[in-house]
């Protein structure tokens, strides 16, 4: 099966992500770009080292004799880094200079001084700074222009490049402004469609959606959610009506029996005339009988009920199952009702141990078989076979009547009796259904198959762990 590429879900957030990303990248070359420059040797350097090399310098001014002094180091940095030096007194004249240009005064008043900090000089930049422990100003002189707008800039880069630099930065947040509005209309038109949708399904009138490229992944989730929810109003519906003949049907077979045992009931309450011993055991025997079988229908009802909710506990022991299935044939076969049933048993070997629980399966496996023998003609051969290799397997077969496959899908289903016999139904129409449920329990399944006319076998297939 062919994967899908990453979806479009992905996308809508990678897209922000990507833009927030570029304006970054674009600040940060922008910050870059006006906070560095290139010195006199080709290096690139920190706008801001001028400050500290100046901030910096006075530890290679000394006060000899009321002399300034600067040590060769000092002078060693002058030189190898192009710069000049000036040295000042209190008074503004200078006292010292190292590679002072022609243009450098030798005079500064206090007004010149605090120019030359906040503007450098017209060709290049100047920086102040003050001797430790004496009276002397020194003004150093760099070979670049350097101005302090909000950080230390290349004045030169920033002067050539200030255009471009607002054209790139405004056209970006036009970009963005614009971008912003295409993506928000874009998301509140899918999220209004969605939510149309929605109200779509809500009231079953939903027509899914093909082909969509944008949000592809939701409108897949939407079109699943509506066959999902289309499916299970089917299953609801087909569970209603289940119920429905369900209970239409209980209350039928409650009937069936309650009607002889009132009427019986009546005739030996309200005659006249005194009864024969023979017709009172008569009478009797019917009301019995029909009674048997409507606590019988009562009894498999709350099993069902019981086995569905997990109420009734599975206590499983180790037994040998193959005499466990003989000894529940011959108890089926010591019932007069069942007497000249015609049953054969096989089993691969007479030991076959297994955890099960005995009163549970009984049930099961005397469901499966009875229903086998009332609903065939009395001829019909019937085989039970024990299999054990991968799972352990139990089967009951017979060459009677058979069923058709609507018979078959629905002979686990609760209530439901075949009619392919013709014959009067027997049971209370639970007993496959009790049958599954109790398979279930022990972890395995049950199948069947069958053919009209040719017979059927249904197995019961249980784990080797138990």
């Amino acid at each position: 099966m062919k994967q899908k590429k990453s979806g479009s879900i992905f996308y809508v957030f990678l897209i922000p992500f990507i833009l927030i990303f570029g304006i970054i990248v674009c600040f940060g070359v922008t910050y870059f770009y006006t906070t560095t420059t290139v010195d006199t040797n080709g290096k690139t350097i920190s706008t801001t080292w001028a400050k500290d090399f100046t901030s910096e310098f006075s530890q290679y001014i000394e006060d000899k004799n009321g002399t300034p002094l600067v040590s060769e180091y000092g002078l060693s940095l002058i030189n190898n880094n192009h710069l000049w030096l000036q040295i000042i007194d209190k008074n503004g004249d200078e006292i010292l200079s190292c590679n002072k240009p022609e243009s450098a005064a030798s005079h500064y008043s206090p007004y010149d001084l605090v120019d030359i900090y906040q503007n450098g000089t017209d060709t290049d930049t100047a920086m102040l700074g003050a001797a430790d422990n004496s009276s002397y100003t020194y003004i150093i002189g760099f070979p670049f222009k350097i101005s302090k707008v909000i950080t230390y800039v290349d004045t030169r880069r920033y002067d050539s490049g200030k255009l471009p630099i607002v054209a790139v930065i405004a056209v970006t947040f036009i970009a963005v402004v614009i971008f912003g509005i295409i993506y928000v209309i874009v998301i509140s038109e899918n999220l209004k469609k969605i939510q149309h949708l929605l109200n779509q399904i809500a009231s079953r009138k939903y027509t899914p959606v093909i082909k969509h490229k944008f949000l592809y992944e939701i409108y897949d989730g939407i079109n699943q959610l509506d066959k999902d929810i289309h499916e299970a109003d089917l299953r609801r519906a087909q569970t209603e009506r289940s119920r429905e003949e369900w209970i239409t049907n209980i209350t039928h077979d409650l009937k069936t029996p309650l009607a002889p045992i009132k009427g019986y009931a009546e005739i030996l309450s309200l005659t006249e005339d005194d009864l024969s011993w023979q017709k009172a055991r008569e009478y009797g025997e019917i009301i019995g009988k029909n009674t048997l079988y409507a606590e019988q229908l009562i009894n498999d009802l709350k099993l069902t009920y019981q086995l569905k909710n997990g109420i009734i506990p599975v206590r499983k022991a180790k037994q040998n199952l193959s005499r466990f299935v003989k000894e529940l044939i011959i108890d089926i076969l010591n019932n007069p009702d069942y007497e000249n049933a015609a049953v054969d048993f096989d089993a691969c070997s007479d030991l076959i141990e297994y955890d099960f629980d005995a009163g549970l399966l009984k049930r099961a496996v005397s469901n499966i078989l009875i229903n086998s023998i009332v609903h065939n003609d009395k001829k019909v051969d019937i085989t039970v076979r024990l299999e054990s290799a991968d799972s352990v397997i139990i089967k009951i077969g017979d060459n009677g009547r058979g069923m058709t496959q609507e018979e078959s899908e629905k002979l686990f289903d609760r209530y439901y009796r075949g009619t392919s016999t013709k014959v009067k139904p027997e049971g209370t129409g639970l007993g496959m259904a009790i049958a599954e449920q109790i398979v279930k329990l022990h972890s395995g399944t049950i199948k069947v198959s069958s053919r009209l006319n040719a017979g059927t076998t249904i197995s019961i297939i249980l784990p080797l762990t138990g």
